[in-house]
């Protein structure tokens, strides 16, 4: 079931001894990972990268360190190591020493890529690493780039280049194939099923046989076998996932396979996932193949999704992956690697340590990691795995002491300790850095406003939400154009709002984004202003209740004043009705930064004081009934907008 490359090795052999450079595309199982070894299997003058993908955090770092470990002199691998965390100038640094050591540059990019170029407006800290490294890997003179359709490469910013597009790989299922182990038999029960000759995707084959060893029934299968490829495969994982889940004791294992992300020989796969023997062909022939055996990224992002659940913990079979590794690099950093599996070894360890909890907490620590991305691996698996924040907040703190500009450690280490509820000064102080460093970044703007309403902080809040507007949107039109911004950044400041019982501040964030963006965004705005406008008239009907019980005139021109002041200023909050000292009704506005109290006596005279809170500079007056003074109004529509 070898895929047929010719088409493609042909173009890429011609452009790399014409000192050029060619993009090769093709789907699933058209031999993209076969053609980009043998481009580089034995030839001195070829670096192959194969990137991770892009949901690993430490996936930029480890295509740079792959390129890295194939510079010939040592000296310039350590020079390039130290250029890493700034992923773009890494980049082209390590184009340029390879091209000076006469080696191409061969790219395999894993399909969830085309994430990273969808908008650049959309950019997380991943994405952007990720576009950083391949727009420097794009320089390159001699350049081959193996992708998925699903990749848009010019998204990507990588310039135009000639294209070759691989055909889809169709064969005969080969049932008689020793390969097939244990599951023999029922390959040969599929073959002899099908209609003679039909073709379809190795990986429809091998899908199919793995399903029907798991017991589905075979005319269900059967009748997928049928489908093109791009149909059949979806709905034989989904078949696929439902009898793993119906067989003891597959789950586990398939799941722990799911995290295996380099190539592995089969004995180590079996005995690290645990998978019962019977079932050895499911990983090394079904969802893997060759020695060692593969996952393809598309399967193994499709069965993670497939299998979603609750999940053991994976402390061990991280553990007994990073000792299978130490067996290949051995060192403490990568500037002591020097060929490329061992740096490919070397990464995997670090990530296995870094996910293997505290298992892999002295091994991990001993580790020299040269970017920030390590970092955050582990403390990226401590935090949404296991649910440590506080550890997973050290580790984003022992980062910053390394790489102390790094404003995603910033915001991350402020996350997890409010989430620990530890530290609330610091918490608010790293947020604070991490808008510094990265004064646009929607995400963390919202945080920091986020934690300084949950604090309390509301004047403080309401201020950095202004400071967000003005760096974000500074002129509305991106809020204007696009359900983004406001789903990433006023959804979450609304929210907040809301939860602490402020629904006024939640309704004026909602309302500053255009009604159509709302209903085209994938946040639930209609909720939040449903549940906003409750709130007002539970709060409102409270305070008409709160009237209505209390005894003497004075309540009663306290209300008709309330309700004036309403007409005349909508956006005025519900004030704190209460006693005055001579026992009058008194309506009162406290806030952080002013308090404003209107006092009614029982002829329907009103005094008012009011004072800022900031200068301490203070005002008072008299007044008949609604008879509004310029002055009383100033200080009332302060209390509105503030």
């Amino acid at each position: 079931m070898t895929p047929d490359i010719s088409l493609g090795r042909t173009a890429a052999e011609q452009a790399l001894e014409h000192g050029g450079s060619v993009i090769i595309r093709g789907p699933v199982g058209s031999g993209l990972r076969t053609l980009a070894t043998t481009l580089s299997h034995g030839r001195e003058d070829t670096a192959l990268v194969e990137l991770l993908d892009l949901e690993e955090p430490d996936a930029p770092a480890a295509g740079l360190l792959q390129a890295i470990a194939a510079v010939p002199d040592a000296d310039a691998r350590q020079r390039l190591i130290e250029k890493l965390p700034a992923t773009r100038d890494a980049a082209l640094a390590v184009v340029k020493a390879l091209a000076e050591a006469k080696k191409a540059l061969v790219v395999l990019i894993p399909p969830a890529w085309g994430r990273a170029g969808e908008d650049p407006a959309e950019d997380d800290e991943h994405r952007a690493r990720g576009r950083a490294l391949l727009q420097g890997f794009a320089t390159a003179p001699r350049l081959v780039l193996l992708s998925d359709f699903q990749v848009d490469l010019s998204a990507l910013g990588v310039s135009s280049l000639p294209e070759v597009r691989l055909q889809a790989h169709l064969v005969p299922l080969e049932p008689e194939s020793a390969a097939w182990g244990r599951y023999a038999a029922v390959a040969r029960q599929l073959g002899e099923a099908l209609p003679p000759g039909q073709l379809n995707s190795p990986l429809v084959w091998r899908l199919a046989v793995g399903t029907l060893a798991l017991q589905a029934p075979l005319a269900e299968v059967q009748e997928w076998c049928r489908r093109p490829a791009a149909g059949a495969l979806a709905r034989l994982v989904a078949l696929l996932a439902g009898r793993i889940r119906l067989t003891p004791g597959l789950v586990g294992p398939v799941r722990r396979a799911l995290r295996i992300r380099r190539p592995l020989p089969p004995d180590v796969l079996v005995s690290v996932t645990g998978l019962p023997a019977e079932h050895a062909p499911l990983l090394t022939e079904c969802l893997g193949y060759g020695n060692p055996v593969r996952i393809s990224p598309s399967l193994r992002a499709q069965l993670v999704d497939a299998l979603a659940g609750r999940e053991a913990p994976l402390e061990e079979a991280h553990a007994a992956l990073a000792r299978h590794y130490q067996l290949l690099d051995g060192v403490a950093s990568p500037g002591q690697v020097g060929t490329v599996p061992q740096m490919e070894a070397w990464v995997e360890r670090a990530h296995h340590l870094a996910c293997a909890g505290d298992e892999g907490t002295r091994d991990w620590d001993a580790l020299e990691l040269p970017s920030p991305e390590f970092y955050w691996d582990r403390a990226r698996a401590l935090s949404i795995r296991y649910k440590r924040y506080e550890q997973a907040a050290q580790v984003y703190l022992a980062c910053l002491e390394r790489f102390s500009d790094d404003d995603y450690s910033h915001h991350y280490a402020a996350w997890n300790l409010e989430k620990a509820q530890r530290e609330p000064e610091l918490s608010r102080e790293h947020y604070a850095q991490a808008v510094m460093l990265a004064p646009d970044n929607p995400w963390w703007n919202a945080r920091l406003v986020g934690f300084l309403i949950r604090s309390g902080q509301r004047a403080e809040a309401r201020f950095a939400w202004q400071r967000a507007l003005q760096s974000v949107d500074p002129d509305g039109t991106a809020t204007a154009r696009s359900a983004w911004l406001a789903s990433h950044l006023h959804y979450w400041v609304a929210e907040a709002w809301l939860d602490v019982g402020h629904w006024r501040e939640a309704q004026r964030v909602v309302q500053g984004i255009p009604a159509e963006i709302r209903e085209r965004s994938y946040r639930p705005f209609k909720e939040l202003l449903a549940r906003s406008e409750r709130a007002e008239r539970e709060e409102r009907a409270r305070l008409s209740e709160w009237f209505a019980a209390q005894p003497g005139p004075s309540w009663d021109t306290a209300e008709a004043l309330w309700e004036e002041l309403v007409r005349r200023m909508p956006s005025l909050p519900l004030p704190a009705a209460g006693v005055g000292e001579d026992g009058c009704a008194q309506l009162a506005w406290s806030l952080p930064e002013l308090y404003v109290e209107i006092e009614v006596g029982e002829g329907g005279q009103l005094a008012w004081y009011a004072r800022d809170c900031l200068t301490q500079k203070s005002e008072a007056g008299e007044i008949a009934k609604f008879e509004l003074t310029p002055a009383l109004v100033r200080w009332l529509e302060r209390v509105a907008h503030a």
